[in-house]
């Protein structure tokens, strides 16, 4: 018996991620509101605040510390591991006069040394990343129901392999992005 050849050419049975480089669309939307940046260096949090100022928003840098400290001079510290301290944040800034409009998640941005080589470094990054985005998102869900919409805009790298990027994934940022 003859048999009939597969209907499908073989390249066609396996897919790769192709990662495609485009410019960012302009935008015509004003930026208002407060915008709360978490995490990340130093440096880049404030270049996106220093730029989120500069269109006319509040923002509020939110660095990982033992607990929360309250917001002063737009910038507070809340402990990664305690949900209390992303509640209390939010609620800090819902007293504010400006309504919190948007969040900026940048752990996923930290400069990482590589693959993490022991447990307690990947849970330490796992606790940056993954679950500090979790905890705020349960504090936003807590705010309960409201007519304000809440951006949330999560930043990172070395989760995946690209063609600009020839460095090994990262297993803690993979999460984020899966």
């Amino acid at each position: 018996l003859a048999q009939e050849a597969p209907s499908q050419q073989a390249d066609t049975w396996l897919y790769e991620r192709v990662w495609t480089e485009k410019p960012l669309p302009a935008s015509s939307e004003a930026i208002t509101g407060t915008w709360l940046i978490v995490g990340g260096s130093n440096e880049l949090a404030d270049e996106v605040a220093k730029r989120i100022g500069a269109e006319g928003a509040s923002p509020v840098v939110a660095a990982f510390g033992d607990s929360f400290t309250g917001i002063g001079n737009g910038r507070c510290s809340i402990s990664v591991a305690d949900e209390s301290d992303y509640q209390r944040m939010l609620e800090a800034i819902n007293d504010a006069e400006c309504p919190l409009a948007g969040i900026i998640h940048l752990t996923g941005c930290e400069e990482a040394s590589g693959v993490e080589s022991t447990a307690a470094e990947l849970e330490d990054r796992l606790q940056r990343s993954v679950f500090a985005t979790f905890h705020l998102l349960k504090a936003l869900a807590a705010r309960g129901a409201s007519d304000d919409t809440v951006r949330l805009v999560v930043l990172g790298k070395g989760g995946y392999a690209t063609p600009y990027n020839s460095a090994a994934p990262s297993p803690s940022k993979a999460p984020l992005f899966t």
